[in-house]
């Protein structure tokens, strides 16, 4: 919070400002005074992260005209009134993360004109499900809980881009109730996959052998599809990552798809992972990164 008092005592510094992060979820409460003054004095501020806690959201300026408008903002506050509100005012936006929705009724109030420019969405199903129709959203990193209720992924294709919805981050747990012939009909002209498996012992082969199939069963809709991500949980696992053999899912994978060009094993905490490509008339190979 050093820097936060340094900018609000430094107007000539605060004019030049274009980025700021703030970490810091333990005793936050005693600076959002603070952090509410600073925000206020940032007329060049372009990406905004707030990572504090769920809560606070009341520290965002909501003035008329705005102080700023951001290109990128992510926080982990509950998506209320008062962030609905902030938001009204970012015409400008264009990558947003957020986290859940206090009541549905909010989402549903959603007005259309609400971040026109936004590409870029990471939020709860529920919470893209009411941004993504009439906007040019293109890049989407959701999941479904298993204690919510399913969204039909339709609101998908509703996107404005040009090509609609091209990269897609979703659990593969929700993926599992809804089928591939859904998710390609939502995103026909999807690129590039990543499936979470959130619930996939990567040591099961039972477990391993239903996400194949899945996979095996939706690549044949994804004629566009170009790249496939799998992230596994290291600690679902009783057996380390690195001494998993995933080279029979791998050639499944690509057998199923003409188009598929990388198919990318990962592993939630590690920088470690699996870069598999194949080129035309060649296996696939491992590449080194």
């Amino acid at each position: 919070m050093a820097l936060c008092l340094k900018i609000c005592n430094d107007t000539s510094l605060a004019a030049r400002v274009r980025s700021l992060i703030i970490w810091d979820g333990r005793g936050v409460d005693i600076y959002l005074g603070i952090i509410q003054d600073t925000l206020s004095l940032l007329p060049r501020l372009h990406t905004l992260g707030l990572f504090l806690t769920t809560t606070g959201s009341w520290v965002l300026p909501i003035a008329d005209p705005p102080p700023f408008q951001l290109c990128s903002f992510s926080c982990l506050y509950t998506y209320d009134e008062h962030l609905a509100s902030f938001l009204s005012g970012q015409r400008s936006l264009k990558h947003l993360s957020v986290t859940l929705s206090r009541t549905s009724k909010l989402l549903r109030s959603v007005a259309p004109q609400l971040l026109p420019n936004l590409v870029s969405v990471h939020a709860p199903l529920s919470v893209v499900a009411a941004l993504v129709p009439g906007r040019p959203i293109r890049d989407v990193t959701t999941s479904c809980g298993a204690l919510d209720v399913p969204t039909p992924l339709s609101f998908l294709s509703e996107s404005t881009s040009s090509h609609g919805v091209q990269r897609l981050m979703v659990n593969f747990d929700y993926l599992q109730s809804i089928g591939g012939e859904q998710l390609s009909q939502s995103c026909p002209s999807l690129l590039y996959l990543i499936l979470d498996a959130d619930r996939v012992a990567p040591d099961d082969e039972d477990m391993l052998d239903q996400l194949t199939e899945w996979i095996e069963e939706y690549l044949p809709y994804a004629t566009k599809l170009d790249c496939l991500t799998i992230r596994f949980y290291p600690q679902l696992s009783q057996t380390p990552c690195h001494e998993i053999d995933f080279s029979d899912m791998i050639t499944s994978i690509f057998a199923a798809s003409k188009k598929l060009s990388h198919v990318i094993v990962t592993f939630l905490g590690y920088t470690a992972k699996y870069v598999c490509k194949r080129e035309p008339g060649r296996d696939w190979y491992i590449v080194d990164v």
